[in-house]
């Protein structure tokens, strides 16, 4: 028995001395933490400020519905969360519209941008252009939003009632509340 000890303890004494077991045990923590403060400094709260998001919609059907739909988000002051600015007015080609509005975002003159190709019948290809990716929450909104008014418009096609979208859609919100003790 003293001699399986007297192995474990010289093991553990070679293991501890090694260069990879020092760094490990110094990087592991740091990675933890790194991994406990980067989301929650990704999902803030609303931006306090009214962001403006261009839309370049290349077939012109998706605009006015799409700034309808996402009217709804406010910020806490009570003004809408976006101001939309239609990027398809400028006639221009499709490309020479992208640099155009690309040269807007990194002048801060815009936020961000939807990109809306519509490629024909049921073919959408979407972008959202911005100098800083990680804005999880608006891009989801623009995700939900757009499906929302494709599917409308495919019922709306097909003769049945849009307003059925409405009430489909509506989802039971789970919020969380840390409780502490006093």
């Amino acid at each position: 028995m003293k001699k399986i000890i007297a192995i474990a303890k010289w093991e553990y004494l070679e293991k501890v001395k090694t260069k990879t077991f020092i760094v490990s045990l110094i990087i592991t923590p740091i990675i933890i933490i790194l991994f406990s403060i980067v989301p929650s400094l990704l999902f803030r709260d609303e931006a306090p400020r009214v962001e403006q998001i261009g839309i370049a919609d290349t077939s012109g059907i998706y605009f006015y519905e799409l700034r309808e739909e996402l009217a709804k988000f406010h910020l806490e002051d009570g003004r809408e969360n976006y101001f939309f600015i239609n990027m398809s007015v400028i006639k221009k080609d499709f490309e020479e519209m992208k640099k155009i509005a690309d040269r807007n975002v990194l002048n801060n003159l815009l936020e961000g941008y939807l990109l809306i190709y519509h490629g024909g019948s049921d073919s959408v290809y979407t972008e959202y252009r911005t100098k800083t990716l990680g804005n999880f929450k608006n891009v989801s909104r623009f995700e939900a939003a757009l499906n929302s008014i494709r599917i409308k418009q495919k019922l709306k096609a097909e003769g049945i009632d849009t307003s059925l979208v409405t009430y489909i859609e509506n989802r039971v919100a789970v919020e969380q509340k840390k409780i502490e003790e006093a």
